[in-house]
């Protein structure tokens, strides 16, 4: 390190302008430069940041996918049909469906899936 000369009051002295180091200063158009850089940039990774979670939406909600429906048919063999009757005496139909399928292969293959109760 450099020493420092100190002065009889303890406080260091100047160096000598020779001695010290210019800090050279940015034209004023390199400063203009830089802040439009800094803009564009800026504006840049928003459009990249939104295009791609804008397509992400479009993605995980189907904001792009045109409306579906779809009919799902069960056969009456899965459902059971018990009457009820509560406490007022009304009876009642109350449907319950299968837990297993009911054909045998189905049964067999399907077993650790279904479990029995």
């Amino acid at each position: 390190m450099a020493e420092e000369k100190r002065n009889s009051g303890g406080a260091p002295e100047r160096a000598s302008s020779s001695q010290r180091r210019r800090r050279r200063r940015r034209a004023s158009g390199a400063k203009a430069a830089s802040a439009v850089l800094y803009v564009l940039i800026v504006i840049g990774v928003s459009a990249v940041l939104a295009t791609v979670g804008w397509t992400w939406a479009n993605d995980l909600l189907a904001l792009n996918k045109e409306y579906s429906s779809t009919v799902i048919e069960l056969p009456e063999s899965i459902f059971q049909y018990q009457e009820v009757t509560d406490e007022n005496g009304d009876t009642t139909t109350v449907s319950t469906a299968l837990r297993r399928p009911p054909s045998p292969l189905a049964t067999r293959t399907a077993s650790a899936m279904w479990p029995t109760s």
